[in-house]
């Protein structure tokens, strides 16, 4: 059994993300964080999160800003691009779990946007695995 913590994260620019961390009962022998695609909020990926950290992953999943857990009470006049999701969103959720697991190996399962980060030169964070 994982054990499953809410968590909130912050961007570069300060703005809070809702997470979750899925952690196996026993020390972890990597990490993973799960880019959500474009605007899925992160409950959709709770089933292989938890099926992952049952085998072991240590495993993170956030929403996008602008999105569920992360979205403001209105989106009217929001300033969310999905350029700010690639370089301070799916930066953040990489620098947290670094910061957190240093040791682990680190994959990705990704979408576009963590890709489009990458190139941008945002992304500081190494990942040893491109994908699962």
């Amino acid at each position: 059994m994982a054990q499953i913590n809410d968590i909130g994260l912050a961007a570069r620019d300060g703005y809070r993300l809702a997470a979750t961390e899925f952690v196996p009962d026993g020390p972890p022998h990597a990490a993973v964080v799960i880019n959500s695609a474009t605007a899925v909020p992160r409950r959709i990926y709770r089933g292989f999160a938890t099926y992952l950290a049952e085998r072991g992953f240590a495993v993170l999943t956030y929403d996008y800003r602008g999105v569920a857990g992360s979205r403001p009470k209105s989106l009217v006049g929001f300033p969310a691009r999905m350029r700010d999701w690639a370089a301070l969103d799916v930066t953040a959720a990489l620098e947290h779990v670094r910061a957190r697991w240093p040791d682990l190996h680190l994959a990705a399962a990704r979408s576009v946007i963590p890709s489009a980060a990458r190139r941008s030169g945002s992304c500081r964070t190494t990942i040893r695995s491109p994908a699962l």
